[in-house]
């Protein structure tokens, strides 16, 4: 396995990680972190407000905070919150990378990961391809290229984004609402899959 894809799967790992720890605590201190959010308008506003940070400065992920919410608020509820906060921070970080560009983008992720990601970008079919990439891409990075390196109008990316961030908005969403010991065992299987997988694939290529 090469370098690159071993700092991918170390980071899907450390995600996973964090996804895990935050699930565990969540569960076994549900009445502190209700107490602490609340059922309320104001609960989700932070929520949402923590979203919107962990997609524009990318080191962040906003992922493990799903279980807080799935707990909290149920997963349906979740989920629409989800689809919401993840348009919403795209939205963000789509007119901040329109507006000021590599000047500004450079001091928020690494460019040489935006170049990679470019490659990737459609030339043809944009829409349906941005909706696709939407499901593979994290939210964030695609974001910054896609207002970087692509010349789509933004009503069309932002109705991309929105249709691109339904399927796992609700995947996480129940996902998270999982008793933690399922959660540990799925994610521990989807791990060996994918690093088995990986290992296939780099023995083909020799």
């Amino acid at each position: 396995m090469d370098k690159e894809k071993a700092k991918y799967f170390l980071e899907l790992i450390l995600i996973i990680a964090i996804f895990l720890i935050v699930s565990y605590i969540v569960q076994s201190n549900l009445d502190f972190f209700k107490m602490f959010l609340g059922n309320g308008f104001l609960g989700v506003i932070i929520y949402i407000l923590l979203v919107q940070l962990a997609i524009v400065f990318v080191p962040l992920n906003s992922i493990p905070l799903v279980p807080i919410a799935s707990n909290i608020w149920g997963p349906f509820n979740t989920s629409l919150i989800n689809i919401f906060s993840w348009t919403l921070g795209s939205t963000i970080v789509f007119l901040i990378s329109r507006k000021w560009g590599v000047s500004i983008i450079g001091k928020l992720i690494s460019l040489k990961d935006l170049h990679k990601i470019e490659n990737k970008l459609p030339k043809e079919n944009k829409f349906w391809s941005i909706v696709f990439l939407r499901m593979v891409v994290p939210v964030d990075i695609l974001s910054y290229a896609l207002g970087l390196f692509s010349n789509i109008k933004f009503r069309s990316y932002f109705l991309a984004t929105f249709i691109g961030v339904i399927p796992f908005a609700f995947i996480f969403a129940y996902f998270g609402g999982v008793p933690f010991l399922y959660q540990l065992i799925a994610l521990s299987l989807a791990l060996m899959f994918i690093l088995i997988g990986l290992i296939v694939r780099e023995k083909r290529k020799r």
